[in-house]
């Protein structure tokens, strides 16, 4: 089978929460955990890989990444307004007890990388067939994390020409125990291009 070590990141991006108004762009905001939540976060981040196939129209890689992956970015940063705390980073100052995650414009935000394969086990991948685990590692993207400092999740794209491309994403588990609620609802604003409520 191909390996999926051919991976080649064509950008990096940050995307912040879009908001409402200009005003409410610039409050900062702090989410204090909660003893539960600080259990979780002794286990290592959740991966998830989702797959899509696309018609042989749309799969190019000029149409991708001219018209699917702005769409994408839209949707991420509409849905992220309704789960600031994801768009944030975990920080634990020498002072406090606890963690706390804050956000703080416009500096924070999740990471987006954006990605393209040239395996051609796409199919494979999305099929009934048996493969490695470690086939999908380089389509989850690392997570930041410093002495003091954490990102919460992070997203990776990744096209795989004339076929598909797939959404990979690392989260901690201390901040979302329903990660597919907020894939589904990035999914949803990308697929009807409209905000949610």
């Amino acid at each position: 089978m191909a390996s999926l070590k051919a991976v080649q990141i064509h950008e990096i991006t940050r995307i912040s929460p879009s908001f409402n108004s200009p005003k409410s762009a610039n409050n900062r905001f702090s989410f204090p955990l909660t003893f539960f939540d600080i259990f979780w976060f002794k286990f290592p981040p959740v991966d998830n890989v989702f797959f899509y196939q696309l018609t042989e129209s749309t799969s190019t890689p000029s149409h991708f990444y001219s018209k699917i992956v702005p769409k994408l970015k839209q949707s991420l940063s509409l849905a992220l307004f309704h789960y600031l705390p994801l768009a944030g980073k975990l920080k634990w100052s020498s002072d406090s007890p606890k963690p706390i995650i804050f956000y703080t414009p416009p500096n924070d935000g999740v990471s987006l990388t954006i990605a393209e394969s040239k395996a051609h086990n796409f199919h494979t991948l999305v099929g009934s067939e048996i493969y490695r685990a470690n086939e999908l590692h380089p389509l989850v993207p690392e997570l930041m994390i410093s002495e003091d400092t954490a990102e919460m999740i992070s997203f990776q794209i990744t096209l795989f020409p004339n076929q598909g491309f797939s959404i990979g994403f690392r989260v901690h588990h201390g901040v979302t125990d329903d990660s597919w609620f907020e894939l589904e609802k990035f999914a949803n604003v990308a697929q009807h291009g409209t905000n949610f409520q």
